[in-house]
């Protein structure tokens, strides 16, 4: 079974649109109060459902290959065996970048490649398309 339909994690979905990432995703979570219940943190859902909340509680549950189109193509990510983690490599040196290397790991490849991203931008090594 894969984790969270292979999305990325709530707060990594938090991040990312924070940073101005274009809210574009197959699935989204969906954080919101209602006085008659509470619909539970990071509830993922497909775009139908999702189009009928205020966007403000919606953020792109973005996939595997949803952030793997957004990462630079000299990105790399493996398996380590004796962690049950994903480790993401970037290695910035082949495009020039202020920040030569980074390594991020996480509990699914989805959520790996998310910190990746979210890193990327931070450190300016990737800009997000306006």
């Amino acid at each position: 079974m894969i984790k969270n339909n292979g999305c990325c994690d709530l707060e990594y979905a938090q991040r990312l649109k924070e940073l101005k990432v274009k809210q574009e995703s197959l699935w989204y979570h969906i954080h919101f109060c209602q006085s008659h219940g509470m619909i539970p943190d990071g509830e993922i859902s497909g775009k139908k459902r999702a189009d009928s909340w205020n966007p403000e509680f919606v953020y792109s549950a973005f996939t595997v290959a949803e952030l793997g189109e957004m990462l630079p193509h000299h990105f790399k990510s493996y398996w380590i065996d004796n962690n049950n983690h994903i480790w993401a490599c970037y290695d910035g040196r082949i495009m020039g970048a202020v920040s030569p290397s980074f390594i991020a790991s996480g509990d699914t490849e989805a959520n790996a490649r998310a910190k990746m991203l979210i890193w990327l931008i931070e450190n300016k090594n990737l800009e997000v398309d306006k």
